[in-house]
């Protein structure tokens, strides 16, 4: 299959579906789909990081631990599409990392939390990563609470609700 011409062609969730469980079955094709969204290309990337976001979410635990490196690497990238920021923050709920992983995608996550012309969703996603590798860490914790804070007075509702279900969370440490 060629993954390109697919993704290049109109694209709804029905397609993403089914490119989801070929990569299943594909161990190729999915190495063709992490290859597209590292080469951060507007007409192929993000169609091909919601393909695996969808791949996260159909099998829940789908064998991606050996692109962990090269999603990571994509994610670092100052210039990297916010749809693809946001789709792998969701692929990152399944991934395990090594500790120099994790203290660079804290500080991309707190860069982009930070960053006033972050979206929303990009903000709210960066916040569940953020918990979820710092839970035990309170020095990093209690940062997360205060930028969350901070921003709370100008944020979105989506925001809104996220900082209280993570102060809440982090005030019960």
């Amino acid at each position: 299959m060629d993954l390109e011409a697919r993704l290049s062609a109109v694209c709804n969730k029905s397609d993403v579906i089914e490119m989801a469980h070929l990569m299943y079955n594909d161990s190729a094709l999915l190495q063709d789909c992490v290859d597209l969204i590292v080469a951060n290309n507007k007409q192929y990337s993000d169609r091909a990081s919601w393909a695996l976001n969808t791949l996260t979410e159909q099998y829940k635990s789908p064998n991606l631990q050996a692109y962990a490196p090269a999603l990571v690497a994509s994610f670092l990238k100052a210039d990297t599409l916010p749809a693809i920021l946001r789709n792998l923050l969701h692929v990152f709920r399944v991934l395990e990392f090594s500790e120099e992983q994790e203290g660079l995608i804290l500080d991309r996550c707190f860069r982009l939390l930070e960053d006033i012309q972050t979206a929303a969703a990009i903000k709210c996603l960066s916040v569940e990563t953020i918990y979820r590798i710092a839970k035990n860490e309170s020095v990093l914790l209690h940062e997360l609470k205060t930028l969350m804070s901070f921003q709370f007075e100008y944020s979105s509702a989506a925001f809104r609700a996220t900082y209280r279900k993570y102060a809440q969370l982090i005030n019960g440490k």
